[in-house]
């Protein structure tokens, strides 16, 4: 083997190292996001079954929930498993926030509960997740 195979076997080695190591971080990332919106909606859907539990269907906390425009309150109740995650509730979707013919998830007055993270949000808004459930 002649040291011009050497340098050029290095060299492609060291192109696939680099590549690698790019990738890396975003695979971190990835795996956050995933870890962080898995816990979302387990929280939301504990969040929903404990209002459904507590509250009947005709109740002034459902009226209330239906005619909410932005998400109450604002900021958000943070969780005693995880205070990162915020927990409110809306009327409308925050994610979809127009109401399209023919597309449920963005009707209006359906309670939903948002969850927000002013630290590991996936928008602008800090909502991480938001779950649409009838009573």
């Amino acid at each position: 083997m002649t040291l011009v195979e050497v340098v050029v076997a290095l060299a492609i080695f060291l192109f696939g190292v680099v590549a690698l190591l790019n990738f890396f971080p975003l695979k971190v990332r990835t795996g956050a996001d995933a870890s962080i919106l898995t816990e979302a909606v387990f929280l939301a859907q504990q969040k929903a079954q404990e209002v459904r539990r507590d509250n009947a269907p005709d109740s002034l906390f459902f009226v209330w929930m239906r005619g909410l425009t932005d998400p109450a309150p604002a900021g958000g109740i943070p969780f005693p498993q995880n205070p990162d995650l915020r927990y409110a509730f809306c009327g409308r979707s925050v994610l979809d926030p127009f109401d399209s013919p023919g597309v449920p998830e963005d009707d209006f007055s359906v309670p939903r509960i948002i969850i927000l993270s002013p630290t590991q949000a996936r928008s602008p808004s800090g909502v991480v997740y938001e779950l649409r459930f009838e009573n």
